[in-house]
């Protein structure tokens, strides 16, 4: 059954599946509330799976001058769909964009002047806390600056078994088998739908990948300026001042 869909009838192709209803039945209320559950579960688990999920979520934020630590997350300092994980993050200074590097906490806790600051942000750390996630940003931002996070799609929680869910090719067919698996055990159902849960899946992630582009740390291409064309840029030199070394 195509997209759009609404809940319930995802909920009730499972529970045909595994055998838990029959062609016609309704589930009961409890039942329903069930496939609610597991829907959302789910959901969930795919979301932490960076292949499962339909495309990545850039967003734009404002920095705040002096300030280096923001929290994410609903009520956070940049209010979104808290990430489990940033692909990339970079700053836009004067019309120009300035791509950062991710670095992790122990790198950052290495840093001897954590309150250093320029308008160009060169690193990030992210912090993978709960309710809400941080992000560290250095050097701290002298100026208010958009910086733009890209971060995978957060599959949404269904509220009710009313929602009508709008899903990319392939997403409710394979969710219909994942969510039965989940429901299987419960209500003891002799039908493994397990093989066609994964396979189905497995189509998702296929379609969701993306070709990789092979990367080398800037500090092994023998960059001036302490490894970054972009330090050297805020810096003021021009690129026909840099040598051969240098670039």
């Amino acid at each position: 059954m195509p997209s759009p869909i609404i809940a319930i009838d995802l909920i009730k192709k499972a529970m045909i599946k595994i055998g838990a209803l029959a062609v016609g039945e309704t589930p009961s209320a409890a039942e329903a509330q069930d496939g609610l559950a597991a829907l959302n579960d789910v959901l969930e688990s795919w979301s932490l799976e960076s292949l499962s999920v339909y495309g990545s979520m850039p967003e734009t934020f404002t920095t705040v001058a002096g300030q280096a630590i923001y929290s994410l997350g609903a009520g956070g300092d940049w209010a979104t769909a808290r990430p489990t994980i940033i692909n990339g993050l970079y700053t836009n200074v004067d019309g120009i964009d300035f791509p950062a590097s991710e670095w992790s906490i122990g790198e950052y806790n290495s840093v001897g002047l954590k309150t250093q600051q320029q308008a160009i942000v060169q690193r990030w750390v992210y912090v993978n806390d709960a309710p809400l996630s941080k992000i560290i940003l250095w050097p701290t931002p002298a100026r208010a600056v958009p910086i733009t996070i890209d971060a995978p799609r957060i599959l949404t929680n269904v509220a009710t078994i009313a929602v009508q869910l709008f899903l990319p090719p392939g997403y409710v067919r394979a969710l219909q088998y994942a969510v039965g698996e989940e429901l299987a055990s419960e209500y003891g159902s002799i039908i493994d739908v397990s093989a066609r849960a994964r396979a189905t899946k497995a189509l998702l992630k296929r379609a969701n990948r993306t070709a990789r582009v092979s990367q080398l740390d800037p500090a092994l291409m023998g960059y001036g300026f302490g490894g970054n064309p972009s330090t050297a840029f805020a810096a003021g030199a021009a690129p026909d001042q840099w040598s051969e070394t240098q670039w």
